[in-house]
């Protein structure tokens, strides 16, 4: 809640010709409540005698820094009988306290000024980190990792920082071995280490000790279950060895090249998103499996965004306008057209907490509307941006959670951390009656499998549908149509023969309606 005072101040330069009692502007409400996130109050310019050109205006804080202030109109035109509305947008940056706002009404030497108090109550709930309040180098937060104590490294186009909750330490070209300063992906491993990628290289941080051992571009950095790190230097993934690491390419691999993430399942296999020529692509240490994005049912074919594990280990992928959820090889795609789990705005980022938990965040298009971040459990969602929240800013970088359930937000405009175990606030939305699984046609089980001759393949339809079955081998290439035709809603069987197919993995693809569902199939002998 904030409350606003006027205080008239006015100055005049005597070349207009007009007496100083003719020319002010006044704000009102002299004192308004509102909500966290922005202010709204009416700006109106009592100008009168010979002054007839238009009048602009504007405004500013010499303590809100990153505010924004709009004003609609933008000028008033001659007999200046209407006014105009000024919003101020502040955030979840803005500091408890009062702040000064000075409105200007102005056209050539024309200047008339209105102080305002801003008061800004403390929001439950939010903490907010900006270059103006903490030791951080810059506000373009870039990515967070949050080691087994829930200490956060946090980088930034200016640096490195470590921040404990208490103290804080920030590494930069200028006083440390870091070779840049923009960090653009951090991991921490298991035994302390940490390891940041950097447009320089890849930084390890042990013992005090900064090293640099990749003097090239590193876009990606991950840390598997065995505790060994791995990254991507444009078109090639390194497995980092001591004193030799192993190096991927598309020469000596399926590696596909230049991915905007990677992970890790339960199983320690990796998976890549977003390379050259394949949406997903997973390594099992022996086998590489390629996977085509014509077979997800993508609203946008080439929309990579990143992926997360959750708590089972299944791995989510999200895209422009989707969400994929993968159970081993086995999918189900969230269409944003039959979904809330996609939230408004460009999907970008995504992880879980560990009572399962997850939390999206979204990128802001150009004007700064639709972004945010949302919270999904229990069957529903919640959606906050900078008019429900304490959010500095709409576009978001980057999200993780900590042990505590502390949501760590990094924005370009500050770090924000917002306490995660607090019940919901809002009017959730229920996805129970829009949600993928309840209209999906199911495929209930192949048997058997691994496939040597005749397997069945069971599907449950709550609906009847058309229904069209393909098999496609590890390269995502089509090599057989198993069914393509209408299926009465209840149990229905479609067999495929296996003795027709050369040894090898597949995936079974199911496309009925809006609907896409696979199923790893394995051919044998």
């Amino acid at each position: 809640m904030r409350q606003l005072c006027s205080i008239l101040m006015v100055t005049f330069l005597m070349s207009l010709h007009v007496s100083l009692s003719q020319v002010s502007i006044e704000t009102v409400p002299a004192k308004q409540d509102e909500g966290i996130g922005y202010t709204t109050y009416t700006v109106t310019p009592k100008i009168t005698g010979n002054f007839t050109a238009s009048v602009f205006f504007r405004a500013s804080s010499p303590t809100l820094l990153g505010a924004t202030f709009t004003f609609e109109p933008q000028w008033i035109s001659y007999p200046y009988d209407t006014s105009t509305a000024m919003k101020v947008v502040a955030g979840g940056a803005t500091p408890p306290g009062n702040h000064e706002i000075i409105v200007e009404a102005y056209n050539g030497p024309l200047l008339v000024r209105d102080t305002c108090l801003l008061t800004v109550i403390y929001s439950p709930g939010w903490q907010v980190f900006t270059t103006a309040n903490s030791p951080i180098p810059s506000n373009e937060i870039t990515c967070i990792a949050l080691d087994k104590d829930d200490v956060a490294w946090i980088g930034s186009t200016g640096g490195l920082t470590r921040f404990d909750g208490s103290n804080w330490t920030t590494y930069s070209k200028e006083n440390s071995d870091l070779p840049y300063n923009h960090v653009t992906s951090i991991a921490v491993d298991s035994s302390g280490g940490v390891w940041a990628g950097m447009q320089d290289g890849l930084v390890e941080f042990r013992g005090g000790t900064i090293t640099t051992h990749e003097p090239r571009d590193v876009s990606t950095v991950v840390v598997d279950r065995t505790n060994t790190t791995w990254y991507s230097a444009r078109s090639t993934l390194i497995k980092f060895g001591r004193p030799t690491s192993t190096y991927y390419t598309a020469e000596n691999s399926e590696f596909t090249g230049s991915p905007n993430s990677i992970v890790f399942d339960k199983n320690n296999t990796l998976w890549t998103l977003g390379g050259i020529g394949s949406f997903l692509t997973t390594f099992d240490g022996t086998y590489w499996t390629n996977i085509n994005s014509a077979g997800l049912d993508l609203d946008y074919e080439y929309s990579a965004q990143r992926m997360d594990v959750d708590n089972d280990g299944n791995v989510w992928v999200i895209t422009y306008r989707n969400v994929v959820k993968f159970e081993g090889l086995n999918h189900k795609t969230f269409k944003r057209s039959r979904s809330n789990l996609v939230f408004p705005g460009s999907t970008s980022r995504m992880c879980f907490d560990h009572q399962g938990t997850g939390w999206f965040a979204t990128h802001a298009d150009t004007a700064g509307s639709e972004g945010g971040f949302g919270r999904f459990e229990a069957g529903k969602w919640w959606f906050y941006d900078m008019s429900n929240s304490g959010l500095p800013s709409n576009k978001i970088n980057e999200i993780k959670v900590d042990t505590k359930r502390t949501v760590w937000i990094g924005t370009n405009k500050g770090l924000a951390l917002y306490d995660g175990s607090l019940p919901p606030t809002g009017i959730p939305t229920s996805i129970e009656q829009d949600t993928v699984e309840s209209l999906m046609p199911l495929i209930t089980s192949v048997a058997p499998n691994p496939v040597s001759g005749v397997s069945n393949i069971t599907l449950t339809l709550v609906a009847g549908l058309h229904a069209r079955m393909t098999l496609h081998n590890n390269r995502g290439q089509e090599v057989l149509v198993v069914c393509d035709k209408m299926l009465d809603k209840g149990e229905r069987i479609v067999q495929l023969d296996g003795a027709i197919l050369p040894i090898g993995a597949y995936v079974l693809r199911l496309v009925a309606g809006d609907v896409v569902e696979s199923f790893a199939v394995i051919v044998s002998r």
